[in-house]
């Protein structure tokens, strides 16, 4: 099985501000969002936690593992960050941009995120056989399941999946 699961919220979701890799905590309702999942996931057996090293991500992923009953190895993974948004980062997502991301400075490129999206899944998928949740972001999320083929159960509605909502992911 392969579950993932969005970070708890931030000050920065709460204003509605463009994050990024700007490394940003969770505020108090994300920090009990995170505490609400991993009581839900706690009847699930993880055997594994993958999770963006960003604090947002890593703490919600130690809350997870925490309620479970046996605790799982937490595995931090670069390539599961958050999408880069350059000059976007701490603006407010007000805008509309149209999804045209690459050609605003300092954004990743979309074919460089999905080409590390691609390797990081190929690698967390080579233990297929284990209770695998993958910790990270929305725009990690909306790439897997607009771009590479992943759909989610429950299936999110639109582009957005809520913070600390779990899902199972499959390939289309």
């Amino acid at each position: 099985m392969l579950l993932f699961i969005r970070h708890g919220e931030t000050d920065f979701n709460h204003k509605g501000l463009w994050m990024g890799c700007t490394d940003i905590e969770l505020n108090e309702r994300g920090r009990q969002q995170a505490l609400n999942a991993a009581k839900a996931l706690s009847e699930k057996s993880i055997d594994v936690i993958f999770t963006s090293p960003l604090k947002r991500a890593y703490i919600t992923a130690q809350t997870i593992a925490h309620q479970q009953l046996h605790k799982p190895p937490i595995i931090i993974l670069n390539d599961l960050r958050e999408r880069g948004f350059g000059i976007l980062e701490g603006t407010p997502r007000d805008k509309p941009l149209n999804d045209d991301f690459d050609n605003i400075e300092g954004v990743e490129k979309k074919d460089t995120l999905i080409k590390r999206l691609t390797t990081v899944l190929s690698s967390i998928e080579k233990d297929a056989h284990k209770n695998i949740l993958i910790v990270s972001h929305g725009g990690v999320f909306h790439c897997l399941t607009h771009e590479m083929g992943y759909r989610s159960n429950p299936s999110s509605e639109g582009t957005q999946i809520s913070n600390c909502e779990p899902v199972e992911l499959f390939k289309k």
